[in-house]
């Protein structure tokens, strides 16, 4: 265990289930406390909204593993 953070481009169009629902989990702890009134998306109503694709912009997301985890 080294606990240096590795940042990577995390891709939903090649990321697992697995990844996915990773990601999703914490980004909902993150809204959890930052809005704690409101509830979260579901799952499948966030990851349609996060494939939503634009031709004005890329919208680039990242990730910050420690130990392989988020």
């Amino acid at each position: 265990m080294n606990n240096e953070a590795v940042i990577e481009v995390f891709d939903l169009d090649t990321a697992t289930d697995a990844a996915l629902r990773e990601r999703y989990a914490f980004e909902c702890r993150m809204e959890e406390e930052l809005d704690p009134e409101t509830p979260v998306q579901p799952y499948d109503a966030w990851l349609k909204h996060k494939r939503i694709k634009s031709d004005f912009h890329e919208d680039l997301r990242w990730s910050a593993l420690v130990d392989g985890k988020l």
